[in-house]
């Protein structure tokens, strides 16, 4: 059954290979040629609009096309400055919290660092009877 379908493929091929190609497809062609340019003229069409000038159309698409890309390119801009002002904000807050360690640091060690001052100044030095 295979082989009798690929037998009617390639006689099927053959003779359409032979009416393209083959002798007196040169004259076809050439009468279907004058057939065509007797029945339709061979003028440009007529323009009678703005929407059917193809150039102005092309100009139309590249101004679409480009008015795109800026907003592409200023929703990228606006992107990465909200990603730099984000970085910024994390990297304020992590010096603020560096601050408050080092502050809380610094107020430890001076509490340690004077034992005998009280809370009011007053504080007993070692000093006696003076």
């Amino acid at each position: 059954m295979g082989r009798l379908i690929i037998l009617i493929l390639v006689i099927v091929t053959v003779v359409v290979l032979w009416r393209a190609f083959g002798p007196g497809s040169k004259n076809r062609i050439e009468a279907s040629r004058r057939r065509g340019r007797l029945t339709r003229p061979a003028t440009t069409p007529e323009i009678k609009g703005p929407e059917d000038d193809p150039d102005f159309l092309w100009e139309i698409k590249k101004e679409r096309f480009k008015a795109q890309r800026e907003k592409e390119r200023q929703a990228a801009d606006d992107l990465r400055s909200a990603e730099l002002r984000a970085k910024d904000a994390e990297r304020r807050a992590a010096e603020a919290e560096q601050r408050a360690k080092d502050a809380e640091a610094r107020s430890r060690y001076t509490d340690r660092k004077d034992p005998g001052q009280d809370a009011d100044g007053s504080g007993d030095n070692g000093t006696a009877g003076a």
